[in-house]
C-alpha cells in the first residue's frame, strides 16, 4: 500500500503548514506528499525543490499545486 498524504492549504503557504506536512510524513510513512495552496510563496516552493534534492528517490514532496477558484454560474 502507498500513503499519500494531501495538504489543502487555503490560504498563503506558511510555516505551519511545512511543519504540518514533515510531521504527516514521518508519521504515516509516506513516499508521496502535495502541497495544494492558491498561492504558494517562493521560499516554500524553494523549500519543496531543496527536499526532493536531499530525498531519496523513492520519497517526494510533489510540487505545491496552485487551484483557482472558478464561478460556475
Amino acid at each position: 500500500m502507498v500513503t499519500v498524504i494531501i495538504e489543502n492549504q487555503m490560504e498563503e503557504t506558511d510555516h505551519s503548514h511545512l511543519g504540518q506536512i514533515l510531521t504527516y510524513v514521518v508519521g504515516a510513512t509516506a513516499k508521496t506528499v502535495i502541497w495544494i495552496s492558491p498561492d504558494p510563496r517562493p521560499e516554500y516552493v524553494a523549500s519543496v525543490e531543496w527536499l526532493n534534492e536531499i530525498t531519496p528517490v523513492d520519497m517526494k514532496l510533489k510540487n505545491i499545486h496552485k487551484f483557482h477558484e472558478t464561478n460556475l454560474n
